[in-house]
């Protein structure tokens, strides 16, 4: 098992889904969908029994930091701290599911092997230019998000086309941490010493 950072981790994971010859608005939906994919198994570990949040094949996302390319990187990068987000719900990033290539429509989640029903992962058209699925075909098609950018949509355009109702943005607030026990009693210990000092300087004064 590896720890790794979560964008160190996306520089492994685009090159080994995508080729790095794509154009950059496709690298950077990739980088978009990998980092928003893993930010919810974060929260949600899909390998729990082995104490990971993911593993490193296409039952989660495939990782090869030996594929690393500048191109990836920097997609990476152009994307660095920004997730997709369910817009009615949105407070945390979705599950960004994606695939290889459909047969000119995505699938709705609960279309594929009995899986549950998810507003964001509903069936869109898609111009990926093939005729059958290669994979599940629920969320982004890949070589659909490529003809997109070939076409010129940005990688947010791309995002929002495949996950219905989503919006691209930044990280998450952390929750905010409770206050310690020893708060109000620190808090009145001030008061009482504003108010110690304050007669001490009126005594001096008169």
């Amino acid at each position: 098992m590896e720890k790794i950072e979560l964008h160190e981790y996306a520089k492994g994971v685009v090159p080994a889904e995508v080729y790095s010859s794509w154009p950059s608005a496709a690298l950077e939906a990739q980088a978009l969908a990998a980092l928003t994919f893993a930010r919810f198994a974060i929260l949600h570990p899909r390998h729990v029994s082995q104490g990971a949040d993911l593993c490193d094949s296409t039952c989660c996302q495939a990782y090869d930091p030996a594929k690393r390319s500048a191109q990836t990187d920097k997609a990476v990068e152009a994307v660095r701290d920004c997730y997709i987000y369910h817009v009615p719900a949105g407070a945390n990033p979705i599950e960004a599911l994606y695939f290889a290539h459909c047969n000119g429509k995505t699938r709705n989640s609960e279309d594929y092997d009995d899986w549950r029903q998810v507003p964001y992962l509903r069936s869109v058209p898609c111009e990926c230019g093939y005729y059958d699925y290669y994979g599940h075909g629920v969320g982004m098609c890949q070589w659909g998000a490529k003809i997109m950018a070939d076409q010129g949509a940005t990688s947010a355009e791309i995002a929002e086309h495949y996950y219905t109702n989503c919006k691209v943005g930044g990280a998450p607030e952390p929750p905010p941490r409770p206050a310690p026990w020893w708060c109000p009693y620190a808090m009145a210990f001030a008061d009482w010493l504003d108010k110690l000092i304050a007669c001490k300087c009126r005594s001096e004064g008169s």
